[in-house]
């Protein structure tokens, strides 16, 4: 298992090409809600990233939705639902 932002699908082609078969989990997730959780944590001083760095982390990403071997999960869902979602989709083949 494997976490990073892939934000550039030549990135996530990079990384297939490296491992046929991999496949990447999507948290979807609004600018603001993301600016707001990060400005949240930056504040509680649990996060070392400034929430400024959300609009480039935003105005870089290229959407891997509609991509094979991606599951787009809302990031806002209740954890336990996005775990089973994840974890049924790992499952299948």
């Amino acid at each position: 298992m494997l976490t990073c932002s892939a934000l550039k699908r030549i990135y996530r082609d990079q990384l297939r090409a490296a491992a046929p078969g991999l496949r990447f989990v999507f948290m979807s997730i609004e600018r603001a809600e993301a600016e707001r959780r990060v400005a949240a944590r930056a504040g509680a001083g649990e996060h070392m990233f400034p929430a400024s760095l959300v609009a480039n982390q935003f105005a870089t990403l290229e959407s891997p939705v509609g991509e094979a071997g991606v599951l787009a999960v809302d990031a806002t869902a209740p954890l336990g639902q996005a775990v089973q979602q994840v974890t049924a989709w790992l499952a299948s083949p």
